[in-house]
């Protein structure tokens, strides 16, 4: 009996330390990992003779600024008309046209009549057409009919052939009678088988007087 105890008491002895132990390890701080020093990486030198690689550094690209759009701007006009208020018509006047000038045509130089026995020399309307037709019509009578003449000269020495010569002549100017008598003047030099006729404004045919012609002229 006595040896059974002392058996049970060194077995609970035993069992006692065995947890003391196993409390007293649980307890201590956990060991913490050791941490090797890493060595110094080592930089290969290029051999002799090869000059060291260039390391490309990346390009950069530059950034795009993109602009919104932006309406357009209205822009008013300097002309702009006030809109009328609402609720009233407005009159639209038509603009006035402008209308550049036609250059005009130049007017064609008037017609005069040829030279004959019978000479024009004054028109009444110097822009207008003159026009004289002259013709022996028997013995010593002539027919002259004229149209915007003021003052005509009869050269005998220049008559139509067959007329007679020698004066006096009677000439019948526009349905008007005139008698050239071929006398020549008192002044010496001056011939009367050259005269001018003069017309005035109320159609009435008269001798110019005045007016002389040097013989051969």
């Amino acid at each position: 009996m006595y040896g059974q105890k002392t058996n049970l008491g060194s077995r609970f002895l035993i069992l006692a330390i065995s947890v003391l132990l196993t409390t007293a390890f649980s307890c201590q701080e956990p060991t913490r990992p050791t941490v090797t020093a890493k060595s110094p990486r080592k930089i290969e030198k290029p051999p002799s003779g090869h000059p060291p690689k260039q390391v490309e550094k990346p390009v950069q690209q530059p950034m795009k600024i993109v602009e919104e759009p932006h309406p357009p701007r209205q822009v008013e006009s300097i002309e702009s008309v006030p809109q009328p208020p609402v609720g009233e018509t407005k009159t639209v006047v038509p603009e006035a046209k402008i209308q550049t000038p036609t250059p005009s045509k130049p007017k064609p130089t008037p017609k005069r009549p040829k030279g004959t026995w019978v000479i024009f020399r004054e028109a009444f309307d110097e822009a207008e057409d003159a026009a004289c037709t002259a013709e022996w019509v028997g013995k010593n009578r002539f027919e002259i009919k004229t149209k915007n003449i003021q003052r005509l000269t009869i050269d005998m020495n220049r008559r139509p052939e067959g007329a007679p010569g020698k004066g006096p002549w009677i000439f019948f100017v526009d349905g008007q009678g005139i008698e050239l008598t071929g006398f020549k003047p008192k002044k010496p030099g001056y011939t009367g088988r050259k005269k001018d006729l003069v017309r005035s404004k109320n159609g009435k045919w008269t001798v110019d007087r005045r007016k002389l012609y040097r013989i051969g002229a």
